[in-house]
C-alpha cells in the first residue's frame, strides 16, 4: 500500500460527518443546530476557535438533554456576530455554566432556558456579566440562579469604570451576595457618581468578603447599603458621608454596619434639610469616640433633639458626650448620652 493511500485513509469524510450531525439534530437535539450556526458567523472564517466551544455547549444540552429551542438559537446567533474573543468568552462562561457539579437537572434546564438569553441582554457589559454570574454560580452551584435580566440590562447601560468596579466587589462578595446580587450595582454607581470610588475600596476592608460570608448579618449589610444607595432615598450631599458612618460601624462590628444603614435614611428625614450635613458630623464624632454604643443614640434621638432642639444645643450636647467618652471612660459616655444625670438634662 503506498504513501498516497495511507494518506488518503487518515482523511475524514466531511460528507459522512455533515450526514451524521443532521441525523444526530433530527432525533437526538436540535443543539447541533449551532454548528450551522456559527458556519454563517466568525467561525466562517476562523472555525478552529469556535469548533471547541460550540462542542461544548452542545454536549451540555445533549448530554443532559437539555431544551434547544428558539431562544436558545437566537442566544447564540446573537453571541456569534461579537468579536471573536468576546464571543468565544460567553460560549465557553455558557458551557461551564450548564456544567456546574451538583447541579440538579431542573438547575440546568433553567440555566439553559435563560443564561443566553441574559449574556445578550447585557449588551456592551457581556463581559463582566459572564464573570459576575461566574463567580456566583461557581459558589452557588448547587442553588437555581435568580432571575438576572435586571443585572444584565444595568450593566448594558453601565459606564466602562462602574463594569470594571462591579466586578470586582460582585467577585468578592459572591459567597456573600449568593444569588442577592442586584444591589451591588447601585452602591458601585452612586460611588462612581459622587467621584468617591474609595469608598469601595473601604467596603472591602470594613466588610471583609470572609466575614460579609461568615456573619448573618452580612448580606442583610450589602442589601441594606443597596437600599441606602438608592437615589430616592438620600440626597447626594448626604450620602458620602452617611455610608462613611455605617462602613466605620462596619468594621467594628458587621450587625452595627447594618442597623445603621438601615436606619439611616429615616433618621435623615427627621433632621432639618439644612441641619443634615451638621447631624452626619456628629455621628462621625460620636462614632470615633464611642464606637458602637452610639448606634441607638445616634439614629433613634439624636434626629429628634435636632428637631426640637436646633443645632447650637444639640451640637454642644454632642461635644460634651465626646469628651466625657474621652475623660472619663465609654460608660460615663453612655449615661451621659442616655441623659441620666441632672447635668446630661440640663443641657437640653
Amino acid at each position: 500500500m503506498g504513501e498516497t493511500e495511507n494518506s488518503e485513509q487518515l482523511v475524514p469524510d466531511p460528507t459522512a460527518m455533515l450526514e451524521h450531525r443532521r441525523e444526530l439534530e433530527k432525533r437526538k437535539t436540535s443543539a447541533f443546530r449551532v454548528f450551522e450556526i456559527g458556519e454563517k458567523g466568525h467561525a466562517a472564517t476562523s472555525p478552529a476557535p469556535f469548533q471547541r466551544e460550540l462542542a461544548e455547549l452542545v454536549d451540555r444540552f445533549a448530554f443532559d438533554e437539555l431544551p434547544f429551542r428558539q431562544p436558545q438559537e437566537e442566544a447564540v446567533n446573537s453571541i456569534l456576530q461579537l468579536e471573536p474573543d468576546e464571543a468565544r468568552r460567553c460560549l465557553a462562561a455558557w458551557a461551564a455554566l450548564l456544567g456546574s457539579a451538583g447541579l440538579r437537572l431542573a438547575d440546568r434546564r433553567q440555566r439553559a432556558t435563560l443564561l443566553g438569553k441574559w449574556i445578550v441582554g447585557a449588551g456592551a457589559g457581556r463581559d463582566a456579566f459572564v464573570k459576575i454570574v461566574g463567580a456566583i454560580a461557581r459558589r452557588t452551584a448547587r442553588v437555581p440562579l435568580p432571575n438576572f435580566s435586571s443585572l444584565a440590562a444595568f450593566l448594558g447601560r453601565a459606564h466602562p469604570e462602574e463594569l470594571a468596579q462591579i466586578v470586582r466587589c460582585a467577585e468578592a462578595y459572591a459567597d456573600a451576595l449568593g444569588t442577592a446580587i442586584d444591589g451591588l450595582p447601585v452602591i458601585v454607581r452612586r460611588a462612581v457618581h459622587a467621584a468617591r470610588v474609595d469608598i469601595l475600596d473601604a467596603l472591602l476592608t470594613s466588610v471583609p468578603p470572609k466575614a460579609a460570608r461568615d456573619d448573618p448579618d452580612g448580606p442583610l449589610l450589602l442589601k441594606a447599603l443597596a437600599d441606602l444607595s438608592r437615589e430616592d432615598q438620600v440626597r447626594d450631599e448626604d450620602w458620602s458621608t452617611g455610608v462613611d458612618v455605617v462602613l466605620r460601624l462596619a468594621s467594628r462590628q458587621i450587625s452595627s454596619g447594618f442597623v445603621a444603614a438601615r436606619s439611616l435614611p429615616a433618621a435623615l428625614r427627621s433632621v432639618p434639610a439644612a441641619l443634615r450635613a451638621d447631624y452626619l458630623e456628629d455621628l462621625l464624632r460620636l462614632e470615633a469616640s464611642v464606637g458602637i454604643g452610639m448606634v441607638g443614640f445616634g439614629f433613634r434621638k439624636l434626629p429628634g433633639l435636632y428637631g426640637k432642639h436646633g443645632t447650637p444645643a444639640t451640637r454642644r450636647f454632642v461635644a460634651t458626650a465626646v469628651a466625657v467618652a474621652e475623660r472619663h471612660g465609654l460608660f460615663a459616655a453612655y449615661e451621659f448620652l442616655n441623659m441620666t444625670t441632672r447635668a446630661a438634662r440640663r443641657m437640653l
